[in-house]
């Protein structure tokens, strides 16, 4: 189905994480029906890099005495292949062995289609090798902004389908993993990057773009791209 942003499922998931029922909105969702997804893990259905990290997740809910709300942002598959971003929120519900969670996905945006994602692919590589060049040209104090690099590497990793950690960042901007952390931090404060585990920063932590700077960068290739078809070069 078309979905747009904003589209709502739910699911209800026992203590061993699994589901137990869902409505049409969450069907509709993963794109798989009731009969199939009812008794599998719940976290089955993130991402395979978030798996751990959705199944943590709803451990933390089921443990927490205060039974607040807990909320978080994952990657989700679908039957057909695709992964979309959703916000999820999940609260407990009941007492005892009658308690259960109640999860509620919410669809954030729908993302580029794969021949646009190839070409903004090649666009972040275009713009990485560009300020490497004015680096080495003109120096790292006149050429080069950090945070924009941070976001077009971590950008071509989602489009790769890989990760890259907060040395690796460190080493491909060229500066000291203190002062890349630094940068990171100042993304994630911004709600442009997330760490893909829970915990402090450190080196080897997986750094992602957010659903927001996901689609903003997106949203910035796609009017590129219109302008790079309309412009028109003089003789």
């Amino acid at each position: 189905m078309p979905f747009r942003s904003g589209h709502i499922g739910h699911a209800l998931i026992n203590r061993r994480r699994d589901i137990v029922d869902i409505d049409d909105g969450y069907e509709a969702l993963v794109g798989v029906g009731r009969d199939a997804v009812i008794g599998r893990p719940a976290s089955e259905f993130a991402h395979p890099t978030e798996r751990l990290i959705a199944d943590a997740f709803l451990q933390t809910a089921w443990r927490d005495p205060g039974q607040k709300t807990h909320r978080g942002t994952l990657r989700c598959m679908q039957a057909d292949g695709g992964v979309v971003w959703i916000n999820v929120s999940v609260s407990r519900l009941g007492q005892g062995d009658a308690a259960v969670l109640v999860l509620s996905a919410r669809l954030l945006c729908r993302h580029a289609e794969t021949e646009s994602v190839h070409s903004y692919w090649r666009m972040a590589r275009m713009f990485l090798q560009a300020v490497s060049g004015s680096k080495r040209a003109f120096g790292p104090a006149l050429a080069g902004n950090p945070a924009c690099e941070i976001l077009l590497i971590a950008y071509l990793a989602e489009a790769e389908a890989s990760s890259v950690t907060a040395a690796e960042l460190a080493k491909r901007i060229s500066t000291s993993q203190a002062l890349a952390n630094r940068w990171i931090l100042a993304l994630i404060d911004a709600g442009f990057a997330e760490m893909e585990a829970p915990g402090a920063l450190g080196p080897q932590t997986p750094i992602r773009l957010s659903p927001l700077a996901l689609s903003q960068i997106e949203a910035l290739f796609s009017s590129l791209g219109s302008e790079l078809k309309g412009m028109r070069v003089p003789a």
